[in-house]
């Protein structure tokens, strides 16, 4: 029982983990995304990031 459940915890650990490191990645995108928008002062990039 002990053995399941800590690999039960060990796996949810990991799909938290795998959400987390996907949303900072994505976060961390948007933010280039943006700023790369401000750089180039496209109007159109630039409503989409505000």
């Amino acid at each position: 029982m002990v053995v399941i459940r800590l690999s039960l915890a060990k796996s949810a650990l990991k799909v938290l983990a795998n959400s987390l490191f996907k949303s900072l990645v994505i976060n961390h995108f948007f933010h280039f995304f943006s700023f790369d928008a401000m750089i180039f002062n496209k109007p159109q990039t630039n409503e989409i990031a505000l």
